[in-house]
C-alpha cells in the first residue's frame, strides 16, 4: 500500500490605502501604521503535493462552506478513481492556523 499526501491551506490579503510617511526618534523602533482597508479580501486556497503538483483557487471575499465542501468532494472522487486504478490512498491534511483568525 502507498500513500499520496496533499496539504490544503487557505490564506488571503486585502488592499491597504496608500502608505503615508512617518518618522521615529533615534533609539525607537520603526513602525508603519496600518491604514484603512480598501476593497474586498482576496482569499487563496491551495492544495499542494510536494514535488508533484500545486493547485490554487482564488475568490473575492471569504470561502463559503459549500464551496469548500464541493472542492473536498471533487478531491474525494479523484482519490477514489486513483485508488481503483492503482491502490494508492490519498490523504489530505488541512492546515489550521487559529491564531491568524481574529
Amino acid at each position: 500500500m502507498s500513500l499520496t499526501c496533499k496539504t490544503l491551506d487557505e490564506s488571503g490579503c486585502c488592499l491597504w490605502s496608500a502608505v503615508s510617511y512617518s518618522y521615529y526618534f533615534k533609539g525607537e523602533q520603526k513602525r508603519q501604521e496600518q491604514t484603512k482597508k480598501r476593497g474586498k479580501r482576496l482569499s487563496v486556497l491551495g492544495l499542494w503535493q510536494p514535488l508533484v503538483k500545486f493547485i490554487c483557487s482564488f475568490v473575492l471575499g471569504s470561502w463559503k462552506s459549500e464551496d469548500f465542501i464541493k472542492l473536498m468532494e471533487q478531491q474525494a472522487q479523484v482519490a477514489g478513481e486513483i485508488y481503483q486504478r492503482t491502490g494508492r490512498i490519498r490523504v489530505i491534511i488541512l492546515v489550521l492556523r487559529l491564531d491568524s483568525y481574529q
